[in-house]
């Protein structure tokens, strides 16, 4: 026997035997099944220059886009360290990064699943490029100096 459940939500799901002549009735206890839409997560971070302030814009939306705009939390993790958290408004949220050194960090985002809405998750990268240095002199001084 199989079922197919077409609705997004929980489903309570039963099942009875009426008998014949050889078995008795019986009756199934009830188990809940849930169906939920899945998510796609996406990121984008463009690079850098040391200095400047890195953003890293993450979006959610469900796979099914009439279902609605997935809510709730959205996780970045920096290198593998401690993960910040956001509020998705609309779907999406920026996460503004401090100061980073040069060099390429390796990202990670997750969204937990929420309501009706299933969890999913992307890696990306992010690129901090080394800023020019320019040296200019205060004032020409000069190279030789007349003696009298």
């Amino acid at each position: 026997m199989s079922t197919a459940l077409q609705t997004l939500g929980a489903h309570t799901i039963s099942a009875t035997y009426a008998g014949d002549g050889n078995f008795s009735g019986s009756s199934s206890g009830n188990l809940t099944q849930t169906v939920i839409e899945g998510t796609s997560t996406t990121l984008s971070a463009p690079a850098i220059t040391y200095g400047q302030q890195g953003v890293v814009t993450v979006k959610v939306a469900a796979i099914n886009a009439a279902v609605g705009t997935p809510t709730g939390n959205v996780t970045l993790s920096v290198n593998g360290g401690s993960s910040i958290s956001g509020t998705l408004s609309h779907g999406g949220f920026a996460f503004k990064l401090g100061v980073l050194a040069a060099g390429t960090y390796t990202l990670a985002v997750s969204y937990a699943a929420q309501g009706i809405y299933a969890a999913s998750s992307i890696g990306g990268t992010l690129t901090v490029n080394k800023a020019n240095q320019t040296i200019t002199w205060a004032t020409r001084l000069p190279l030789f100096t007349a003696l009298p």
